[in-house]
């Protein structure tokens, strides 16, 4: 049997993601201002060209990840589970919304949180949900 050698998973994850560098020039990494935590910081330090870092930006390194998948690189998008899976509470300014003129005579676009609107709606008294 074959030494076992103990290692933190996120230790052998920035390892992995070194190597993976080194054999594939379109190998990129975001990360979330975890670097630290998630040793992204070793790719960061043996690919700085490679390595971007969005800030505590989670959604929208995600949509950085997913764009430059479609031009053809292998992205690894690093953060922690409870900030990758989207902000119910954050307030969207739609596109098409964006560009439409306000309602009423008002110059700031529309603005919807609808999932904020519809947990308010739920958890009010009215509604026996």
């Amino acid at each position: 049997m074959a030494d076992v050698i103990k290692t933190a998973t996120r230790d052998a994850y920035g390892k992995a993601l070194v190597e993976l560098g080194g054999i594939n020039d379109k190998v990129v990494v975001l990360d979330a201002d975890l670097a630290a935590a998630t040793k992204t910081g070793m790719f960061k330090k043996a690919y700085t060209d490679r390595f971007f870092d969005s800030g505590i930006a989670e959604s929208n390194m995600m949509g950085v990840a997913a764009g430059l998948a479609t031009t053809g690189y292998t992205v690894f998008a690093s953060t922690f589970a409870m900030f990758a899976v989207g902000n119910t509470t954050r307030p969207r300014v739609t596109p098409k919304a964006a560009s439409l003129p306000a309602p009423s005579g008002r110059t700031s676009p529309k603005i919807s949180s609808a999932p904020s609107a519809l947990w308010a709606r739920m958890s009010s008294p009215q509604n026996n949900l």
